[in-house]
């Protein structure tokens, strides 16, 4: 196969992971609502990064918002199981790096809105796990882009997508450890990361005091 058309096959796939990934970024922007005229647009911006928005004449993008809110309502209704499965067809084609570019879409659209629900921030963390990327490096593009004070989790786990089924030892270790983690950030100059710092210290110290008497 030549250069050019290994390129062009690079190409086409790396097209394909991201008409693939609009099914998950709409199934994360409509598990708890409606998505917003903002996430169709930013949706359309990502899949189309080439192409101005503003560029596009009137009845193109009605065609497009069209397009997508009709994806929108059917990715309500796609069973996790079939999230999973289109997770591993884009595992397949696309390397790395370009599978943290769909969690950062995600991760766009949900920032939209004011709150996020436990099971949007569940399916952030399935979605991650999905696409088999370091669990540490998607806590840290959620802790960046989401923080705590915008999660509507009643404990720490949730937000840092602790297996319900890892062991309890296991539990604790990762509790002590990001417990140490955020307490170093108490007496940072910023105001808001100490503000997140002290939410999360609460939060995991909650969390302790269920395996820790």
């Amino acid at each position: 196969m030549s250069d050019a058309a290994i390129q062009l096959d690079a190409q086409e796939k790396a097209a394909q992971a991201r008409l693939w990934a609009m099914p998950l970024a709409f199934a994360i922007a409509s598990v708890c609502r409606r998505p917003s005229r903002t996430q169709f647009r930013l949706a359309l911006e990502w899949i189309l990064p080439a192409v101005s928005w503003q560029a596009l004449s009137w009845r193109t993008r009605y065609r497009c918002q069209r397009a997508l809110r009709s994806l929108s309502r059917a990715a309500k209704q796609i069973p996790h199981r079939r999230l999973r499965r289109l997770c591993a067809s884009i595992n397949r084609i696309a390397p790395m790096a370009q599978r943290f570019p769909i969690l950062e879409l995600c991760l766009a659209l949900c920032r939209t809105n004011k709150r996020l629900f436990r099971e949007e921030t569940d399916l952030l963390w399935r979605f991650g796990e999905w696409l088999e990327m370091d669990p540490q490096r998607v806590r840290a593009m959620i802790e960046k882009a989401l923080p705590i004070h915008r999660h509507d989790v009643d404990h720490a786990c949730s937000f840092l997508g602790l297996s319900s089924t890892a062991s309890e030892k296991d539990t604790v270790r990762e509790l002590n450890r990001e417990y140490a983690k955020w307490n170093a950030r108490v007496t940072n100059t910023d105001r808001s990361v100490q503000r997140q710092a002290a939410q999360m210290l609460d939060l995991i110290a909650q969390e302790r005091g269920r395996y820790i008497s």
